[in-house]
């Protein structure tokens, strides 16, 4: 399975960790509102960066939303519809 993280901040980094860790899924990308800290967080897990929230949700079986509170339900509503 093929998993994103969007929204990196504290929790996202915590998540990504973990998923970097596992064995039976492929994390295979992170997205934030930052690229500062999608920068840092790329480089410091050696993840690669999805050019958008939309190009992150296309590309993935499953995403983890960690993004802020606020961008939180626009970000569920758009990985729902996409199925």
């Amino acid at each position: 399975m093929n998993i994103s993280v969007i929204g990196i901040g504290h929790l996202g980094m915590i998540h990504a960790r973990l998923l970097k860790q596992r064995t039976d899924i492929e994390l295979i990308g992170i997205s934030d509102a930052s690229p500062e800290r999608s920068t840092y967080v790329s480089k410091e897990l050696d993840i690669p960066i999805h050019e958008s929230i939309d190009m992150a949700i296309a590309e993935s079986d499953a995403v983890i939303i960690s993004a802020s509170t606020k961008a939180h339900y626009e970000i569920a509503k758009k990985a729902i519809n996409a199925g």
